[in-house]
């Protein structure tokens, strides 16, 4: 869940799956947006499992990424700016260029939105160009 102006909130696919299982936990993260100040000394709860399987991940991301920089030359494999307020229009920026992977590609309609681990170019013509 992201807030980019005081009126609006995107969700992620990662929202929707929290409010599936625990409406009480999204409305958690929700107030942690909205008010952050009332959670002054609260300590998250701590999943050494869940921290574990995000760093084997992103290790895993990392050497794919790796792999379509060195089978594809890095030339053709763009990054996406971790900046959530630029993230958007590098993407559709990457997609105009023609780049074979965009990597973290960041996908957003209306009030949803979310990253693409890679983006993978499919030939043909579209409204992005051929």
């Amino acid at each position: 869940m992201f807030k980019p102006t005081p009126n609006t909130y995107l969700y992620s696919p990662s929202d929707l799956v929290l409010f599936e299982r625990s409406p009480f936990a999204f409305w958690m993260a929700r107030l942690e947006i909205d008010r952050p100040e009332q959670l002054i000394g609260i300590k998250k709860d701590q999943d050494n499992m869940m921290a574990l399987l995000a760093k084997k991940g992103n290790e895993h991301e990392t050497s794919y990424l790796e792999k379509f920089k060195t089978d594809l030359g890095a030339e053709n494999v763009y990054e996406i700016t971790p900046d959530k307020t630029l993230r958007a229009t590098d993407t559709l920026k990457a997609m105009k260029a023609g780049y074979q992977v965009i990597f973290q590609a960041y996908l957003k309609r209306d009030n949803f939105a979310g990253s693409a681990d890679f983006l993978i170019r499919k030939e043909g013509v579209s409204s992005l160009g051929n």
